[in-house]
């Protein structure tokens, strides 16, 4: 799912308060408190184990061999035909799920009937 940028802004700002707040003391003696972000970097002073791993050389090497997902949310040829007859048609891409819902049905019905005119 794609965040919208103010939507990741506040995602961002709930991080920052929630690592940032402390964490006060428990009944349960097994349960530490604290400071999340020092907790998360100092673990040894709280008696626990740093778990993180460090980064493979394996890793970066397969890692800069992957095809990540494009932008494009379909093949390109499709994305262009949709692109093209939004264009014809002076349609604009959806902002709401109803606006995308009549996009998606315009633009299946003119694939429809394209491909009718082919046959």
């Amino acid at each position: 799912m794609l965040l919208s940028f103010s939507q990741q802004e506040v995602l961002n700002d709930i991080k920052s308060v929630w690592n940032a707040h402390r964490i006060r003391p428990s009944r349960n003696q097994h349960v530490p408190c604290g400071i999340p972000n020092v907790m998360y970097m100092a673990p040894h002073l709280w008696d626990a184990e740093d778990f993180l791993v460090p980064l493979n050389e394996d890793l970066t090497i397969c890692k800069s061999s992957c095809t990540f997902l494009s932008s494009v949310p379909c093949e390109i040829d499709a994305f262009e035909l949709f692109t093209i007859t939004m264009q014809e048609s002076h349609l604009q891409f959806p902002s709401t799920m109803s606006q995308s819902l009549e996009l998606y049905l315009h633009l299946r019905e003119n694939v429809r009937s394209q491909m009718a005119e082919d046959v």
